[in-house]
């Protein structure tokens, strides 16, 4: 990240005239960076569409688990004649 930073900002051609313009290009670029560039180490992903499909994806299974422990504890009460 940090050699992406030097090419992409304070090498590439930009001519910083004051710490207000350095700091408007670092935060577009951050933006950028974690939000549309895609990351090759994330299976081509941008950072948050990779952590939002990790989310997704283990909200699934919480509510797979969820649902399969309803399912046990409606038989689990049947069984033992429980209200």
């Amino acid at each position: 990240m940090v050699r992406n930073i030097l090419y992409n900002i304070i090498w590439n051609t930009y001519d910083f005239t004051s710490i207000e313009e350095f700091n408007k290009q670092m935060m577009q670029f951050l933006i950028w960076y974690n939000t549309i560039k895609p990351h090759s180490a994330l299976k081509k992903s941008a950072p948050l569409e990779f952590i939002l499909n990790q989310y997704i994806k283990n909200k699934q299974k919480v509510q797979n688990a969820m649902a399969l422990y309803t399912i046990l504890d409606k038989k689990r009460k049947k069984v033992y004649n429980l209200k």
